[in-house]
């Protein structure tokens, strides 16, 4: 958790947990925490400081500055889990089209030429398969790049890198 609140109001309290509101071994803290939000920030002050009157740590207000805390970080990651699956479907309908163009045909012609038809994986059964080793390039890969396989082995090509 960052020292740091961009709110104003600060308030000098007693606190004996950490910034998470786990409590700790060691004796009272003198620190800040946000009359706003509720954070605990990092920053310990000297006990000199403290007057009678200092209060001990609001508990409840760190916990539902916590909360809020948590809640934001699940809403990001849920907005990149999101972003990314719409990526990969948009990817997926690009290359979809792709493979239906004369481009893709001429690379996949000259793989399989260059490989005789024969399964570079086994080299046993017919290619029927050009498989990526590589997206770098996507949608101008070098001949290099792709690979001719018999189905079996483009699935276990697949199934390795699903691992």
């Amino acid at each position: 958790m960052a020292a740091k609140c961009e709110h104003a109001r600060k308030n000098v309290v007693w606190s004996n947990v950490n910034a998470y509101g786990e409590p700790f071994e060691g004796g009272r803290q003198l620190r800040h925490q946000c009359a706003d939000c509720g954070r605990l920030l990092a920053n310990h002050l000297a006990h000199r400081l403290a007057t009678p009157s200092t209060p001990d740590v609001d508990i409840a207000a760190l916990k539902r500055y916590r909360e809020r805390e948590e809640q934001q970080w699940k809403d990001q990651v849920r907005f990149w889990d999101e972003k990314r699956e719409r990526e990969r479907v948009e990817w997926f309908e690009a290359h979809s089209k792709y493979l239906q163009t004369d481009q893709w045909q001429e690379k996949r012609d000259a793989v399989l030429e260059r490989e005789n038809n024969l399964c570079q994986g086994c080299r046993a059964a017919l290619a029927v398969h050009i498989h990526h080793t590589s997206y770098d390039h996507w949608p101008n890969e070098l001949l290099f790049e792709l690979v001719a396989l018999c189905a079996d082995c483009h699935e276990r090509a697949h199934r390795r890198k699903l691992r």
